[in-house]
């Protein structure tokens, strides 16, 4: 079952495409306490704005989170109230929440819930992962990829997916390289697929687990798609043909 939470606009969209959403409900964001409550992982930032404004003083309560006019301070604000506000679940963080997110607050997710099959997951591409990071990994070999990605993750207590043409998952103690894809995956709204998955996997699997599967799941549906439409496919084609390749993965290979 899925909780979507997101502005008035897009909850009427949804309500209105009600018919292919069988799945899930959409909720108001004013009862996300509620809904939280049940919801074993939680996914945030994918659509939310991002700003370049530095915010000193932001509001803890939600309903004033909710009020603010500033959508950069609401991404920012809502993101760090969910960090904060979370225990006991699986959290993935994208898009907006990823580009406006204190990093320091990973490190406090992951001490309260020192299980590391709960550590939070980020998946940054490469500009994002220097935004929040500091490090360039553009000019960097494969094996200082690695290294930078995986000290990231030590030291910030998280799995980092890093996406690229060939993806980066480390953990505290672990590091995969996932390999495969084409060019085709750089379009819109793949990457929001990528956190998605990750997100519903870690609903009932280990953190850096999800990441990995994830990761190469995609991969392999990109490569399954280009089969048949070369690279002129776009985000609703890798969408529809995820269950065909994971039943093939699992019963048939």
């Amino acid at each position: 079952m899925v909780h979507f939470a997101s502005t008035s606009e897009n909850n009427g969209i949804f309500k209105r495409l009600k018919e292919k959403f069988r799945g899930g409900i959409v909720i108001d964001r004013r009862n996300l306490n509620d809904y939280i409550k049940e919801d074993d992982a939680v996914l945030i930032g994918i659509g939310m704005l991002r700003s370049t404004t530095t915010f000193n003083e932001l509001p803890k309560n939600l309903c004033d989170i909710l009020n603010l006019k500033d959508e950069g301070a609401l991404t920012k604000s809502l993101t760090e109230y969910v960090i904060m506000n979370m225990k006991n679940k699986k959290i993935v963080l994208d898009a907006g929440s990823l580009q406006m997110l204190n990093k320091e607050l990973l490190i406090d997710f992951a001490n309260k819930c020192p299980n590391k099959d709960f550590l939070p997951v980020i998946t940054p591409h490469y500009g994002e992962f220097e935004k929040l990071f500091s490090i360039n990994l553009v000019n960097l070999n494969d094996s200082q990829k690695i290294e930078a990605v995986y000290k990231m993750a030590q030291k910030f207590k998280c799995v980092i997916l890093c996406k690229s043409r060939v993806d980066i998952v480390a953990s505290q103690d672990r590091v995969v390289i996932v390999e495969g894809g084409n060019q085709g995956l750089t379009k819109g709204g793949t990457g929001d697929i990528l956190s998605g998955l990750v997100a519903s996997f870690a609903t009932k699997s280990p953190a850096f687990e999800s990441a990995v599967l994830s990761s190469y799941l995609i991969k392999k549906t990109a490569d399954r798609v280009s089969k048949k439409m070369g690279i002129w496919y776009n985000a609703s084609n890798i969408l529809n043909e995820i269950p065909v390749t994971l039943n093939d993965l699992v019963y048939n290979n």
